[in-house]
């Protein structure tokens, strides 16, 4: 992935007023554990293939005010079909929406960038991009939980050869359970 385009993007969703909080709601840090999957979606000249890697992924976010939130992630996968396939990685992303300090249902968009390793014993690689995604969820008193997916940039995929010269489609989804303080 090319950096030059990141800084510009990086610096626009900083630009976003934090203290601008107009709904008299008080910002908070979330803390959280998700259970997400990967999938690729691999097109080859004869035919589809879909992998699939599954496991864990921790969170933290800024809760700045009813409408923005600032995530991150780290999360460790597994594939699905060979245990000696594995993902580790990380995310950054700027969540814009709806009830995501007061309590009762929120819905958000999301758009950031990740950064993985692949290893499966025989490669080491490692790919970043660019990723959009939605999610709805629940505030309850202290306790969150949404579900939601990203799509991600599949170049870097395609560019590193890990599927020959398939077309690749990658995106994620996943449930979160976070608290409040």
């Amino acid at each position: 992935m090319n950096v030059k385009f990141i800084t510009p993007i990086l610096l626009g969703l900083l630009s976003v007023p934090a203290s601008a909080n107009l709904e008299g709601l008080k910002p908070s840090v979330s803390l959280g554990v998700s259970s997400m999957a990967l999938l690729h979606q691999v097109k080859f000249s004869d035919g589809n293939k879909t992998n699939t890697f599954a496991g864990i992924q921790f969170l933290a976010a800024a809760n700045l005010t009813n409408k923005f939130q600032m995530q991150s992630g780290l999360y460790r996968l597994q594939y699905t079909e060979d245990s000696n396939s594995k993902i580790s990685g990380g995310s950054f992303k700027a969540n814009f929406g709806n009830g995501l300090l007061s309590k009762g249902f929120k819905s958000y968009v999301s758009v950031g960038v990740f950064s993985e390793s692949i290893e499966d014993g025989f490669i080491d690689k490692r790919i970043s991009g660019f990723e959009l995604g939605a999610a709805m969820g629940y505030n309850f008193n202290s306790v969150s939980l949404d579900y939601g997916f990203t799509v991600r940039d599949s170049s870097d995929y395609q560019r590193d050869g890990l599927y020959g010269d398939a077309e690749v489609i990658s995106a994620t989804g996943f449930l979160n359970l976070t608290s409040k303080y």
